[in-house]
Formats: C-alpha cells, structure tokens, sequence
C-alpha cells in the first residue's frame, strides 16, 4: 500500500521530460502513472486515476525543464476495494491530512538517444524526499510520449509506519506512461 506513493510520484517526474521549449499539456486519459507493491508474498498493482503536470521542456536544453506534477493520492485504484480504503488512512496516505503528492523537478538530464532522468523532490505525507526518475522521450511532432519506472522506499515518506516489511514490502516500483502535447 505504501508502494503506492512511489507510482505517484515516479509519474509526475517522467512527464517533466517532454519536448522542445514549450509548454506540454498532458493527455491524462490515455496517460498512466502505476504502481506495484507486494503484500503478503503476492505482487499487486493499481494507478492514480486523478492527477496532472505542468512541464517546459526542450530537448536541445533539458537544463531548463520545469516540471511539476500533483498526484491526488485518495485516487488511488487498485481494483480491491479494500485495499483501496485501507490505502486512504492515516497510517497509509491519510488522505484527510495529505490529499496531494507532489514532485517539484530540480534538473532534467540527458543521458544520451532517448534516455534521460528528472532529479527533483517528491512531497508525499509532509515529507519531500530527493528522487531520481529515468525516463525515455520519444517526440514526434507535436506529441511526445515518456515512460519511466522508479522504485521508492514507502518507509521514507512514513507510510505504513509498523507495518513489517514481511506483510507489506518497503519497495513500491512507479511506472509512468505519459503522452502530452505542444
């Protein structure tokens, strides 16, 4: 469940690297920020259903990128809607207290090809922590699609506080899939 504070916050980062100096609007209905976590030995999945980002990116200088992506965290969906309440609580999300994860990017690196990685904070439960979130960018025309994967340490952020790593496991790996727009 905490795992699921990693998938916000891997998806606001992958959508800062969109393209050319401009302004990108993000497509959020054929977008996905994902998350995976392990809970009892077996693997499960979900995604923010409600969530967007502000980026300026320009390939030819990625140094100047500006990104900011808000992920409402009592979006989360898993398709167990147990899960699901479980992850809107104070011990998880506390959704009541924290309605919003957010990444602030401090820098976009090129890596080279199509590769690169948005360092940057992510806000989650009252706590920012520096992430690094590799990314690929593909533009063509005025579309650009990035897809990245992090895993995120839900411990960092105090989510699940108590719960052992046995029942819950402290990895939550976030994928993004972003397609945005000039």
């Amino acid at each position: 469940m905490n795992l699921l504070k990693a998938a916000f916050l891997s998806a606001f980062t992958l959508f800062a690297t969109s393209a050319f100096a401009s302004q990108w609007t993000v497509d959020t209905i054929n977008s996905k920020v994902s998350f995976t976590f392990v809970q009892n030995g077996a693997s499960s999945t979900g995604s923010f259903n409600m969530w967007n980002a502000a980026i300026v990116f320009d390939p030819a200088a990625p140094e100047n990128a500006k990104i900011e992506a808000t992920i409402q965290t009592g979006s989360a969906d898993t398709g167990n809607a147990q899960t699901d309440i479980t992850l809107a609580e104070q011990a998880w999300f506390d959704i009541n207290t924290y309605p919003d994860a957010v990444f602030t990017s401090s820098e976009v690196k090129a890596l080279g090809g199509d590769k690169y990685e948005a360092n940057g904070n992510l806000a989650l439960r009252g706590v920012s922590v520096p992430v690094v979130l590799p990314f690929t960018l593909k533009i063509d025309g005025d579309t650009a699609t990035a897809k990245g994967k992090i895993t995120l340490d839900r411990t960092n952020f105090g989510i699940g506080n108590g719960t052992p790593e046995s029942t819950v496991a402290n990895g939550v790996i976030v994928e993004v899939d972003v397609i945005a727009t000039r």
